[in-house]
């Protein structure tokens, strides 16, 4: 979810706890917190789910692959420890 869809989201969510008689103030209330929101969202390091997602399945790669070299570096060193 992108800072803007998440900012609306919550607008929303303010605008049905809010009284109806107050729809100037609410739509400036619901303008503001959307700008303040988007603001800092905007502001923190963060990435998409789906961004995520991969970056855990290269890790989970990654760390195969590691996990696979020190078992080979384990016989290589098994081997030459038994030439010895």
């Amino acid at each position: 979810m992108n800072p803007e869809e998440f900012a609306r989201k919550v607008g929303n969510r303010i605008d049905h706890l809010l009284p109806k008689g107050l729809s100037d103030t609410k739509k400036d209330l619901q303008n503001n917190i959307k700008s303040i929101i988007s603001e800092s969202l905007t502001k923190l390091d963060v990435v998409s789910r789906e961004d995520f997602e991969i970056q855990q399945a290269v890790l989970l790669k990654t760390r195969s692959k590691l996990e696979a070299l020190e078992q080979r570096l384990q016989q290589l060193e098994d081997q030459l420890q038994s030439k010895s």
